[in-house]
């Protein structure tokens, strides 16, 4: 009972401390069958109220661990959670920084382009002979 709790150790001991003390009170000294009843009820309810009294003591204890151990895994969570949302935030930014450096890069790719084809610029596409035909509408382009 000790690796239970201690505190239920000395309960438990005290009480066979007691039990010794009325077998050797009964052998030693002729009691009646009252007064051995009497001390043996005396004997029950002083142990039913120290184990109720361990027993609120342990629940106590046991609350507050357990209020103890949520709060470790709340903190633990959210520490999680805050290391999820850095490594989310910097993914972001990371994306943000490839596809910026990628729109620049077509940015002047399309700027070299240009310079090397100015026909491209000049000959800009027109559109003219448009006609429906049933639901669907078809452009000619120049």
């Amino acid at each position: 009972m000790g690796r239970i709790d201690p505190e239920l150790a000395i309960i438990r001991i005290n009480g066979l401390k007691q039990i010794t003390e009325l077998v050797n009170d009964i052998v030693s000294s002729p009691q009646t069958y009252g007064a051995i009843n009497q001390r043996v009820q005396v004997f029950r309810t002083s142990q039913g109220s120290s184990f109720k009294s361990w027993f609120k003591s342990l629940d106590s204890r046991l609350k507050t661990m357990e209020r103890q151990e949520l709060l470790e895994t709340r903190r633990k969570f959210l520490a999680d959670v805050g290391q999820i949302a850095i490594s989310f935030v910097e993914l972001t930014l990371s994306t943000v920084v490839a596809l910026s450096e990628a729109q620049a890069n077509i940015a002047r790719s399309q700027e070299i382009y240009a310079t090397l084809h100015p026909t491209y610029i000049s000959n800009s596409i027109i559109t003219t002979n448009c006609n429906w035909l049933g639901d669907y509408l078809t452009c000619q382009s120049y």
